[in-house]
Parts: C-alpha cells; sequence; structure tokens
C-alpha cells in the first residue's frame, strides 16, 4: 500500500541530484511499506558485479549504506518518527489487521498520512501523534 507521491518524491529527487541512491531508509522516519529506493542503473550494475557478500547480493542497496562515502546518497524524511510503525505484512498478524485499515480507507487514493492514522485507530492511538 505504498503512497506513489512518495515514489514520485524520490524519482524528482533522483532527477535533480545526480543521486547515486535517493532513498527514505537511511533514517526510517516513515512507516514500514512505505520504503523507496531509486537508484542509478549504470551504477547499480557496476556494484552488483563487486559483491561478495551474500547478504549484499539478496539486498544489493545495503552495500550503498555500508560504504556511504562511495555514492551519493539522499534520504528524505517523513518530519515525523513512525519507523516502527507496521504499514506492511510481514506475519499473519500484520495481514489481519491491513484487512481492517482495507476495509476502512481505500489504499489506492490514501495517503501514506491517512494510512498511519487509521492504523492507529485501528490500535487506539493516534499514529502521528506517537
Amino acid at each position: 500500500m505504498i503512497d506513489p507521491r512518495l515514489v514520485d518524491q524520490a524519482i524528482s529527487e533522483f532527477q535533480s541530484g545526480g543521486y547515486d541512491l535517493v532513498t527514505n531508509v537511511q533514517r526510517r522516519t516513515f512507516p514500514k511499506g512505505q520504503s523507496v529506493e531509486v537508484v542509478d542503473a549504470d551504477r547499480f550494475s557496476r556494484v552488483v558485479e563487486s559483491l561478495r557478500d551474500p547478504y549484499d547480493q539478496e539486498h544489493v542497496t545495503s552495500f550503498y549504506y555500508k560504504n556511504p562515502e562511495m555514492f551519493k546518497i539522499s534520504n528524505f524524511e517523513s518530519g515525523a518518527d513512525l519507523g516502527d510503525l507496521q504499514l506492511s505484512v510481514d506475519t499473519e498478524e500484520d495481514f489481519l489487521i491491513m484487512r481492517q485499515l482495507i476495509a476502512r480507507v481505500n489504499p489506492y487514493v490514501a495517503t501514506w498520512q491517512e494510512l498511519a492514522d487509521e492504523l492507529g485507530a485501528i490500535k487506539g492511538r493516534n499514529a502521528l501523534a506517537g
């Protein structure tokens, strides 16, 4: 249920800055499930060829984060501390909560903030207020 506006924001920043990577997860302030990473395809190809660590081969951008001096990285933030909020499905409990969320909000048009607020309502607290 990623907010496509976050993808647009990352692409716009990528196109304007000559970055190797634009992300919102280097410092996670958006809810899980709202993660965006845009990489330069040419640079990415060269990086992938040199990876030896199996973890980095599976999670390629981890190499960028471990070696920030080698790359031009931009991280954008939400303005809130919502990195622990779960808007992705990793467990059966997550799935059941997402079903409730979808019943309350149209995920195709909702912003990430609206999703976070509704998730907070489901859990009995204001997500954006903490």
